[in-house]
């Protein structure tokens, strides 16, 4: 349950405060420790949340457009997921907590 909650409101995209704020009004009483800690086990990963400003829309058509631009180079055949995650990164489309 405690999860799933963190696991939505994160789709939602609220910030780290927000969220504990959240978890807090369903009775879940965590530090940011813990909650970072959950966001990092391999079951979970929530790593980036993107911008406040964009829609999902906007996002998934620009990394359309980043991820054409570099597998047409041939650079992420080469170099794989971490070379494209840091070209995703750079460009501003997720924000790192």
């Amino acid at each position: 349950m405690l999860i799933g909650l963190i696991h939505k409101f994160w789709i939602d995209n609220f910030t780290t405060a927000d969220l504990l704020h959240a978890l807090q009004r369903h009775g879940y009483h965590i530090t940011s420790m813990q909650l970072k800690y959950i966001r990092l086990l391999p079951s979970t990963r929530l790593l980036h949340r993107r911008p406040p400003t964009t829609s999902k829309d906007e996002i998934a058509t620009q990394l359309e457009t980043i991820l054409s631009q570099r597998r047409d180079s041939g650079q992420s055949l080469r170099w794989g997921k971490s070379y494209l995650m840091g070209i995703v990164r750079k460009s501003g489309l997720f924000v790192s907590e």
